[in-house]
């Protein structure tokens, strides 16, 4: 059972610093990438160890440094189960608050959309209600002034 006050603390560090991902494979319009990433300087890479091991989930990638970019360590869920099982049971009892809450909303649907038909041939009204939800995220994703 997760602590509540941690339930509460990543919901907020989700606000801020969370990616909900869902991008159309290159090999193909049939297949789809998912995630959930946290991304933050190397320097801090305690907190995206506590995240993961608090969650029990996903994996930690340290990325080298770019051009000029710092080193970072990236928390990262790829898997739909465990997005399904353990993100957003505990994304749903303690809600977003900012604009990012309009983006989880369609990744949620997305990735219960996958759930629900994991081992299962799609069909294509699958593919096209999901791509749908991908375009509708990269909408909301936009800045609005």
């Amino acid at each position: 059972m997760l602590d509540s006050s941690f339930g509460n603390w990543l919901s907020g560090f989700v606000d801020g610093e969370g990616c909900f991902g869902i991008y159309p494979a290159k090999s193909g319009h049939s297949t789809a990438i998912v995630n959930f990433s946290i991304s933050l300087r190397d320097d801090d890479r305690n907190t995206i160890d506590m995240i993961q091991r608090e969650l029990g989930v996903g994996r930690v990638q340290h990325q080298v440094r770019n051009g000029t970019s710092h080193p970072q360590s990236k928390f990262l869920i790829t898997n739909t189960k465990e997005l399904a099982e353990v993100l957003i049971p505990i994304l749903d009892r303690y809600p977003l608050r900012t604009k990012k809450r309009q983006d989880y909303i369609l990744f949620r649907e997305a990735i219960m959309m996958r759930y629900e038909t994991l081992n299962k041939t799609k069909n294509k009204v699958y593919w096209e209600k999901f791509y749908k939800l991908v375009e509708r995220l990269k909408d909301v994703k936009n800045y609005v002034y």
